[in-house]
């Protein structure tokens, strides 16, 4: 059965003490403390009148009753409101009193009635459970369980048991033993006894195919054609299933189960899943199919589910019944039932109290309202002659006569009225005269607005609004408090009454702002402070203030494009201040114009920043297209062009490539100078190493013969010694012969000293060739360091130029082919400083090597100083050889040694003038490549002009 629940009356209540003329009173009262409102609104907001306007509103515009009602009078309009409401309320109360109430009964006698077929549905699935378990102790007999007693045991002896179980019970009027194709193998002695195969029914099929106890669900037997309740229980031996024991209850028999619940005016119903009735205690209703009763009965029965409800009548479709039905609910083991119970009453019969109850309460609901309408009629009739009084007092106030009162008699609402009506009119007067004021100042915060954004300029932004917004407020002082980055400030503009400190200029560092107020500022928080002594402010920030005399102060912030900049601080000198909620409004809006101007001074600048930069571009464009015609020479190599220098960036570009381009030319002049030093110094010592080569190959040649001549005096010696008969012959040959050697060794001498001051000078040559070229590589360094410097200034200016976008294109090319210059010289430097680095490897062995020569020939001018001495003594004692003959023998032994160290010498200097020689020639092939690198270098750098 569908329930209406009860409504909430609490809301209803709560409106009406919201609603009553003692509340509407009280709110006026609470209005009238903060902004009153106008005259004419005291009245309209009356929830009286509301609720009359809204009435008429209703009321059809073609209604004489719509016509009538303005016309008539506030006390007429009053009473019959008073009736209203004296009565709408007594009757609303009256029809939700009776719908609660009806809802509760219908409910009540519903749940009775569901309680009544729980406990119908609920007998009737203990009846079934009952037999349930019987069937299951009969198939668990151990006739039918152990083997022994089933082979031994006769089918009279089976029968008799089943006979037994029948009589016994009384319930069934049919127990058959089936085996497991159907066929009976045994049964009860039975009125309608079972006849044919019973492996057609699907509760057999089910019991077999589960091993469980299944149930018909109460269809009508095939043998007798009635409706009954057959249980099939599976008879197991050792596990193994023989056979099913069937049971049959006639439903008829399950009728008897329900007789101690009947109440005397409920039909109560067994049906099937079919919505067939098989057990009812109205003889009318049996074997009835259900259909306008429980349209539903399906659904129900498919998820289980109970319900009431008013339907048809099962049989008089023009009468109701309350219809609740309960499903047979499985108990313990129970397989599913689909049968449930359903029990039926006449509605009439069912809801008889609700008749009773409505004419109770009609009776009583008219005598209260009419009761009730006669004491708001009286009420309404006294109360509303001080209205009409205070309706004219309105009335005067609303043409302008605020000076109109009324009289004010006790302290009821009325009263309360006239003394809100009294209130309401002092307020209108401050009222006006608060909008004349802000009418001023809103003319005031226009000018000063227009003033402002008459400048550009941030200062004269600053220094005027603290002046005008100081006049403004008529405070003592004004200033503005500029953040820095670590939000430190700075009075940057100020305006103070005469005879008070000046602030201007002050720096202020509060270390507690940038945590606790950067944020709150940021939203917009204005802070007004009536008495700084009062507020409770720190110590710290009291000694800030002290030094200005401030008493109180008003604070907002100066926000531009959303930014905290600073703040506009207006302070009260003379003493504290109670700064009012119109100045507070007034001081934001004008805090918030200053950083509007100061924002649209900021644009106005970038503005005319972003055309002079324009400006200045089109003219870098134009001077960097001119830098670039007049440096074109420079890349073909041209070392004397000067690019004119200007006053402008170009024109430090164009000091600086100048002043590269200078250093450039004194680098190429010096190293041209070097080149050409360097072949003249190797064109001038060739002649003369060449020179030296040949002296040392005559040297070489000399002494060969004198080693020749050595070995022949050697060779005479040794004839003396064997023939010294021909002694007088052989001492003037070899007086001869040293003649000649002293001739020679002279000669030899000669050369020696020759040779020794030939490689002197060579040596210092070559030294001098080393300093040169020792020159050459800081020259070569030099330029390189120049290079390195070009190519670092040619990137930058690329930089600039790609910074410059497509203007400085031009310029980036030019600059690109400098730094390739620039490149094309550092490899070429690095080539000459390699060869300068050979040159001087080379110059230091052929100076060592001439060192070694130096050496040598001292050496051999040495030995042929010697062998001259020698000689000369040989001379002497040739001279005396006819005087000493007898002596020969003996001397020849000694000459013989001396011809011997003789011989020796001279293969050391053969030696050593062959090694001469090599050097020699050595030098002259260096001096060829170095005169080689010269020329190169020369053709190099003589594609520069410098001149």
């Amino acid at each position: 059965m569908t329930q209406t629940p009860p409504q909430n009356t609490s809301q209803s209540k709560l409106n009406g003490r919201l609603l009553s003329p003692a509340n509407y009173l009280v709110g006026s009262q609470s209005l009238a403390t903060n902004d009153p409102p106008p005259a004419k609104a005291v009245l309209s907001t009356s929830i009286e009148e509301k609720k009359l306007i809204e009435t008429i509103h209703t009321i059809p515009s073609h209604s004489p009753l719509r016509r009538w009602l303005p016309a008539m009078s506030l006390r007429f309009k009053a009473m019959l409101l008073a009736i209203a409401v004296g009565t709408l309320p007594v009757l609303a109360i009256g029809g939700i009193a009776y719908q609660v109430a009806n809802n509760s009964i219908k409910e009540q006698i519903s749940k009775v009635q569901l309680t009544f077929t729980k406990s119908l549905a609920e007998q009737f699935s203990q009846f079934l459970w009952e037999r349930y378990k019987e069937a299951e102790v009969l198939s668990s007999h151990e006739i039918f369980t152990q083997p022994q007693f089933w082979e031994t045991t006769t089918i009279e002896q089976k029968r008799a048991i089943l006979d037994r179980f029948q009589s016994t019970l009384g319930f069934y009027d049919s127990v058959v033993f089936l085996d497991l194709k159907g066929n009976v193998l045994f049964q009860s002695q039975s009125t309608n006894p079972l006849k044919g195969n019973y492996s057609d029914r699907s509760y057999y099929k089910q019991a077999i195919q589960t091993q469980q106890i299944a149930i018909n669900n109460f269809q009508p037997s095939k043998s007798s054609g009635k409706f009954s309740i057959e249980f099939a229980a599976p008879v197991k031996q050792n596990g193994k299933l023989i056979g099913i024991v069937r049971t049959r209850i006639p439903i008829q028999d399950a009728e008897d189960i329900f007789k101690n619940l009947e109440d005397g005016n409920s039909s109560w119903h067994l049906i099937n899943a079919q919505g067939r009735i098989l057990a009812t205690n109205n003889d009318k209703h049996k074997n009835q199919q259900l259909e306008g009763m429980l349209p539903q009965l399906p659904k129900l029965q498919e998820k289980e589910q109970s319900y009431s409800g008013v339907h048809p009548n099962l049989l008089e479709e023009e009468t109701k019944s309350l219809v609740t039905y309960v499903p047979v609910n499985r108990t313990g083991g129970l397989p599913r039932v689909d049968a449930g119970a359903l029990v039926s009453i006449e509605a009439n019969v069912a809801f008889a109290p609700q008749a009773q109850l409505l004419r109770v309460i009609l009776l009583g609901t008219g005598a209260t309202a009419l009761l009730l309408g006669a004491i708001a009629a009286i009420v309404a009739y006294k109360t509303t002659n001080p209205i009409t009084t205070a309706a004219s007092a309105v009335a005067k106030i609303g043409r302008g006569e605020l000076d109109t009162r009324l009289k004010v008699q006790g302290e009821d609402e009325i009263a309360e009225l006239a003394d809100n009506i009294n209130s309401m009119a002092e307020q209108l007067e401050e009222l006006l005269q608060k909008q004349q004021l802000e009418s001023e100042r809103s003319k005031l915060l226009k000018d000063i607005t227009l003033e402002l954004f008459k400048s550009l300029d941030t200062d004269n932004i600053f220094t005027k609004a603290v002046i005008k917004i100081r006049e403004c407020l008529f405070t003592d002082r004004v200033i503005v408090y500029k953040f820095n980055e670590n939000w430190q400030g700075t009075i940057i503009a100020e305006s103070v009454e005469e005879g008070y400190p000046h602030a201007l200029g002050a720096f202020i560092d509060d270390p507690c702002f940038a945590n606790n107020y950067v944020e709150k500022y940021k939203q917009g928080r204005v802070q007004a402070t009536p008495d700084i002594y009062q507020a409770g402010l720190t110590s710290c920030h009291l000694k800030q203030l002290e030094p200005f005399a401030v008493k109180a102060n008003l604070v907002a912030p100066i926000l531009v494009a959303g930014e905290l900049i600073g703040l506009l601080i207006a302070h009260q000198c003379s003493g504290s201040r109670v700064w009012q909620h119109s100045e507070v409004d007034l001081f934001s809006q004008l805090a918030l114009q200053v950083g509007i101007a100061l924002e649209r001074a900021q644009i106005e600048q970038e503005k005319i920043s972003a055309q002079q930069q324009s400006l200045v571009s089109d003219q870098l464009q134009k001077r960097i297209l001119e830098l670039l015609k007049e440096v074109d020479p420079i890349r073909k190599g041209d070392l004397t062009i000067r690019v004119r220098v200007t006053e402008d960036e170009i024109g430090t570009v164009a000091d600086s490539y100048n002043a590269t381009v200078g250093n450039l030319r004194k680098i190429v002049t010096q190293v041209q100078a070097a080149a050409q030093q360097v072949t003249a110094t190797t064109i001038s010592n060739q002649f003369s190493v060449q020179a030296l080569s040949v002296e040392a190959q005559e040297q070489a040649q000399k002494i060969a013969l004198a080693l020749k001549g050595a070995k022949e005096m050697a060779d005479s010696v040794a004839v003396v010694a064997n023939k010294a008969k021909q002694a007088e012959a052989a001492v003037q040959q070899a007086a001869e012969t040293v003649l000649e050697g002293d001739s020679t060794m002279n000669r030899t001498v000669d050369g020696m000293l020759a040779i020794q001051e030939t490689v002197t000078q060579a040596r210092q040559k070559v030294q001098r060739l080393g300093e040169s070229s020792e020159k050459i590589s800081r020259v070569v360094n030099l330029i390189s360091s120049f290079a390195a410097q070009t190519n670092l200034l040619a990137f930058n200016a690329s930089l600039e130029a790609a910074r410059a976008g497509e203007e400085g294109r031009g310029f980036a090319i030019v600059a690109d082919q400098v730094r390739t210059l620039a490149q094309q010289s550092a490899v070429a430097t690095n080539d000459i400083e390699q060869l300068v680095t050979e040159i001087q490897a080379e110059t230091k062995e052929v100076v060592a090597a001439m060192a070694v020569g130096n050496e040598q020939v001292l050496t051999g001018t040495q030995l042929v100083n010697e062998s001259r001495q020698s000689l000369n003594k040989i001379t002497s004692t040739s001279s005396e050889i006819n005087q000493l003959v007898e002596a020969i023998a003996k001397v020849t032994v000694v000459q013989s040694q001396a011809s011997d160290t003789v011989t020796k010498t001279m293969n050391e200097v053969a030696v050593i003038a062959s090694k001469t020689s090599k050097e020699a020639t050595l030098v002259s092939s260096s001096f060829g490549q170095l005169q080689t690198v010269a020329q190169a270098m020369q053709e190099n750098v003589g594609q520069f002009k410098v001149k």
